[in-house]
């Protein structure tokens, strides 16, 4: 179970990186006939893939705290606050009497607390979170909450390679469109082949989704639906 978080969310965001390279590589494979070059271009991305994996998950966990920084803490912090209205009062007292008893605190924080001392209270639910999630490691037992991690790790990552991803579009548009216009002239653009337009229109789809698609509200969604799955299981696991 762990390798499915692997693939989804660490190693499909390098994929969908990397499509602009083989759509590239298919192009020119295609329209000269040499297909060396498509072998070359699936050996870069098979070199590449792993490198990316690994950048693709640190260029997320390093943007991570300045996207919690932004949206105001932690999800898990913000939803167990009295100020935040993501959750019920009620539903939110049971989690805090709940969350309490399970790993009990000096000082249980209230309404007057986090208006006196809000640093105070976000330090028992960074607390109260990291005791969660330390005790719901068990993929089999709590796997709604293990498939709300690959969604918030996948969305991330792939956030974590926007740049690149971009940059690899931008670049490979340029490249095929250059090329066509080297060899067939710019007057003749209605007759380029059905290769171009369809490489052109791969490309352009992706350019707009990484754009309009993949930001920081996108992450958000799965960021917040991961914290309300992880205190739900407040009243589901027994500890010792």
């Amino acid at each position: 179970m762990k390798s499915k978080y692997s693939l989804i969310a660490r190693t499909y965001p390098v994929l969908l990186t990397l499509l602009p390279l083989m759509v590239i590589g298919s192009y020119f494979s295609l329209n000269l006939n040499v297909y060396s070059h498509l072998i070359t271009t699936i050996g870069l991305f098979g070199a590449l893939s792993f490198l990316l994996t690994q950048i693709g998950r640190d260029f997320g966990k390093k943007k991570e705290p300045a996207l919690w920084k932004e949206w105001g803490g932690t999800p898990s912090i913000q939803i167990l606050r009295y100020s935040n209205t993501h959750l019920d009062e009620i539903t939110k007292k049971r989690y805090h009497s709940r969350l309490n008893e399970l790993c009990t605190v000096e000082h249980l924080p209230s309404k007057e607390m986090e208006k006196i001392n809000h640093e105070t209270s976000d330090a028992v639910y960074s607390t109260w979170t990291k005791f969660m999630i330390a005790n719901t490691r068990e993929i089999g037992k709590y796997k709604l909450l293990f498939n709300e991690n690959i969604n918030y790790g996948f969305r991330r990552n792939l956030w974590g390679l926007k740049s690149i991803s971009i940059s690899l579009q931008i670049i490979g548009i340029l490249i095929i469109t250059v090329y066509n216009i080297t060899k067939n002239g710019l007057n003749t653009i209605l007759s380029w082949s059905c290769e171009y337009y369809f490489s052109i229109g791969i490309l352009s789809f992706m350019l707009i989704f990484w754009t309009c698609i993949v930001t920081k509200e996108w992450i958000k969604r799965t960021a917040f639906s991961f914290a309300e799955r992880l205190f739900e299981l407040t009243e589901k696991i027994n500890v010792p």
